[in-house]
């Protein structure tokens, strides 16, 4: 997984900014994040293997 620059982590345009992307056999799939808000921490790094349901990136929609 790798993460994109997002400037400041602000994320506000609901479900369109992607923050990572994930590589499953040869194919890049973006994680884009569910709500508005700023990225609080990564938590699984760049060459973590990860499985459906895995923590990848805490968002803090209070802070907007």
């Amino acid at each position: 997984m790798y993460t994109h620059e997002i400037p400041g982590g602000q994320l506000s345009n609901l479900r369109q900014q992607a923050i990572a992307t994930i590589e499953a056999m040869k194919m890049e799939a973006a994680i884009t994040a569910p709500k508005a808000g700023t990225v609080q921490r990564v938590a699984v790094s760049a060459t973590a293997q990860v499985e459906g349901g895995d923590l990848l990136v805490v968002v803090d929609s209070t802070r907007v």
